[in-house]
C-alpha cells in the first residue's frame, strides 16, 4: 500500500505503536468501531497524506533519547 501511494503522489508512514490499543481494555470496542471482520485483527498502521517543505522540523528533546550501548 505504501508503495501504491507513493504512486500516486501519496507520502505514507508506517505505525506500529498503534497495536498496545487493540490488546487493551478498549480492544473490542475499537474493531467494532472500525468495522474489523471477525478472525482479524491489527498487524499494523499506514498514515497516508501529502508531504509539505513548508514546515519547520520539531525541537530535538534529547531527554526523549534512550541510548542502547
Amino acid at each position: 500500500m505504501a508503495l501504491a501511494a507513493e504512486s500516486l503522489g501519496v507520502g505514507s508512514v508506517i505505525l506500529g505503536l498503534p497495536r498496545p490499543a487493540f490488546t487493551g481494555e478498549k480492544a473490542d470496542e475499537l474493531r467494532a468501531r472500525l468495522g474489523c471482520p471477525d478472525g482479524y485483527d491489527f498487524v499494523i498502521a499506514l498514515s497516508l497524506g501529502y508531504a509539505t517543505d513548508q514546515k519547520e522540523a520539531h525541537d530535538l528533546r534529547e531527554e526523549n533519547i534512550s541510548w542502547i550501548r
